[in-house]
């Protein structure tokens, strides 16, 4: 049985450490969200980025004394790597969309690569559906043995996820917070007797770690921001534990219920209006709610029982036909909650 309070203790006085170390660089680098610009979080001071950059260096040092454990996790740790370095290009010069989307590709490649993949989805009145057909044993003289079907749904997971933690990242506390939630959330399903995965749970208390650290310094009034370095990587790492954690993305889904269907309402309205999806607005329902009258704090509390009390409900709900039940009410609830604060709220300011 792995110890994990020393694991969690280390990684937690690392990102402590380091998370005013990154605001201080950031400052002097420039790597601001500054205030004089006109934005959607309306900040009234300049704000360091690069708040993935400590959460990665804690993570990357703590798992340095845990080698051992996490041998097996090297492409998985280079593709945090190739993460952070793109969020914290983007951050400092703005990449273009499809460049984001390129390294998103290749990440979940890396994965793929590293013997992650979701290999089944369970379908109620179907059952288990295999992604294992259509083996590819080798390519480029590389031997590997990789289904495409498994291949192309983890990119698109990877991808969905890096980008759905990266829309949610506007308000100080929020992204980092729900995103603590559901590592707890995974932690516990580790440890659990049908998935028993210690070493998924040993990197769940890491991430933990990493992330409460930095959310020390980000909670309203934040003096640094995760960045896109610091949304893409929580993403990834969700995506990571994930698939690890026996394959239990529907228990992600439904700690993540709220924000998965917030990214979708936003991308589909914004097709329909004609923009494009990667354009940054005050759509998202986090900034409807700021919009109507709730402040930072409110807003946090929201999202954190929700993803708390969904949480929850996923870990006593073993079976796939219940979460789906539990899926279908959450939407109905959202497209309700949608109506009262977006289009009501978008009719009232013509």
């Amino acid at each position: 049985m792995i110890n994990y309070i020393w694991p969690f203790i280390l990684t937690l006085s690392f990102s402590l450490l380091l998370t005013p170390v990154c605001s201080y660089i950031a400052r002097r680098l420039g790597v601001v969200d500054r205030s004089d610009i006109e934005d959607r979080k309306k900040h009234k001071r300049d704000v360091a980025y690069l708040g993935g950059v400590a959460i990665f260096v804690s993570l990357l040092l703590a798992m340095g004394f845990f080698y051992s454990e996490l041998v097996d996790m090297k492409l998985i740790i280079l593709g945090m790597g190739v993460v952070v370095m793109m969020g914290t290009v983007d951050d400092m010069y703005n990449l273009k969309p499809w460049q984001k989307l390129l390294f998103q590709i290749l990440v979940g490649l890396l994965l793929v690569a590293g013997g992650v993949g979701v290999h089944s989805v369970a379908i109620p009145w179907v059952g288990d559906i295999s992604l294992d057909g259509w083996m590819i044993d080798g390519f480029w003289g590389m031997e590997i043995g990789v289904s495409v079907f498994s291949a192309i749904f983890t990119v698109l997971w990877t991808v969905f996820l890096m980008n759905a933690m990266n829309f949610l990242d506007g308000v100080d506390g929020l992204a980092g917070g729900v995103s603590a939630i559901a590592v707890v959330i995974l932690f516990c399903l580790s440890l659990t007797i049908y998935v028993n995965q210690p070493m998924t749970g040993l990197l769940s208390v890491l991430l933990l770690a990493a992330v409460l650290g930095f959310l020390a310094y980000n909670f309203p009034p934040a003096t640094i921001f995760l960045g896109d370095s610091g949304s893409y990587l929580l993403g990834y790492m969700l995506a990571v534990l994930s698939i690890f954690a026996g394959g239990k993305i529907a228990t992600l889904t439904l700690v993540l219920g709220v924000v998965i269907l917030d990214t979708l309402f936003v991308i589909i309205g914004r097709i329909r209006e004609g923009k494009k999806i990667w354009v940054a607005d005050r759509m998202h329902l986090h900034f409807r709610l700021l919009d109507s009258g709730w402040n930072q704090w409110q807003v946090l509390l929201f999202y954190y029982m929700i993803s708390i009390i969904l949480g929850l409900i996923s870990l006593v709900l073993s079976n796939i036909l219940a979460k789906v039940v539990i899926w279908l009410f959450l939407v109905l609830c959202f497209v309700l909650f949608f109506y009262i604060y977006v289009l009501k709220g978008a009719k009232k300011s013509e």
